[in-house]
């Protein structure tokens, strides 16, 4: 009994070690180099408002890291949004939230690209990016966005509002009616 005690107890831990080796390449990662979420220090460009045909577009220029990033003002508090169409919704670290004043609706889990995160939800009064204004949309935050506190994920929920094409490093988001 003791032999098959010390062998289930060994699959275990060799188990776990295999499932905790990424979070732990994580946690060292985000304690001592900042520089793999935050690999730039300059400005984003500025995104560009171009009307035609009564329609406005949000034009936004690829930043040096690969991503498209966009001002974003969640109930007036200004965070860098990052073009995310693997997330479904507006996801903000809970530093963000709590300075946005929501309150959450319901409590989760997310999956996401470094596992399994328990998650809280609600709904923001205004999301302001560019000329344009989403209303009561829906936003989830955590603990595991808090090394990105002054970046977000823009999510599908807020992308969908959209009609959204990319031309080489650029992405426009053009909206049909006004928000």
């Amino acid at each position: 009994m003791s032999q098959e005690l010390a062998l289930l107890i060994s699959r275990i831990i060799g188990r776990f070690a295999l499932l905790a080796t990424p979070f732990v390449i994580m946690f060292f990662f985000t304690a001592f180099d900042k520089s793999i979420f935050m690999t730039h220090r300059q400005e984003p460009a500025q995104p560009v408002v171009v009307t035609n045909d009564g329609l406005q577009t949000l034009e936004v220029s690829r930043s040096k890291n690969g991503h498209f990033e966009i001002p974003v003002t969640i109930n007036g508090v200004l965070i860098l949004g990052i073009v995310d169409t693997g997330a479904s919704l507006m996801s903000i670290s809970t530093r963000a939230a709590q300075r946005a004043g929501l309150r959450a609706q319901a409590k989760g889990e997310v999956s996401t690209a470094n596992g399994v995160r328990d998650a809280f939800f609600g709904r923001a009064d205004r999301i302001e990016m560019g000329p344009f204004t989403i209303r009561h949309a829906e936003v989830s935050w955590s603990e595991g966005m808090d090394h990105m506190a002054s970046y977000g994920l823009i999510g599908m929920g807020l992308l969908e509002n959209f009609d959204m094409r990319i031309e080489r490093d650029r992405l426009f988001l053009t909206a049909s009616s006004p928000r």
